[in-house]
């Protein structure tokens, strides 16, 4: 192997775990509650609407915006993990519950999948509140 090519593998790697490890950071700051939902918004004190920035809604929290609300339903029924996600959801009351018994539960590839998929719906969901484009299912899968 070349030197560039030794570069370019590494380059791709280093890029391929900043992007894991903020990934990682981001399941972290859900299960502490530490996400900006619009309830935890309001809970400080910000003047912010309580309906969910993504179908409208009523809005609660973390639960609604990742699992509840039609779009991330859309997401989890594309992605193959619906069944995954209702299950967990079923026998857990709180989204740090939910993701805990997703992430001890899921083999590695869907673990993964679980992983990016939350993070695109809530990167979805920021562009909608920031931006004012309203991402299609497809384009987020």
């Amino acid at each position: 192997m070349t030197v560039q090519t030794h570069f370019r593998e590494a380059k791709h790697i280093t890029i391929y775990h900043l992007i894991i490890l903020k990934k990682k950071k981001y399941i972290i700051r859900i299960c502490r509650r530490c996400l900006p939902t619009r309830d935890r918004l309001l809970d400080r004190g910000v003047n912010c609407t309580s309906s969910c920035a993504l179908c409208e809604g009523n809005y609660k929290d973390a639960i609604h915006v990742l699992f509840d609300c039609p779009k991330a339903g859309n997401m989890w029924r594309v992605s193959h993990l619906q069944n995954d996600v209702t299950a967990a959801m079923r026998n857990n009351n709180t989204v740090a519950e939910i993701v805990f018994h997703l992430i001890q539960n899921l083999p590695q590839l869907k673990l993964e999948n679980f992983v990016t998929i939350v993070w695109s719906i809530w990167k979805s969901r920021n562009i909608q509140i920031w931006q004012n484009v309203s991402e299609t299912y497809q384009a987020i899968f």
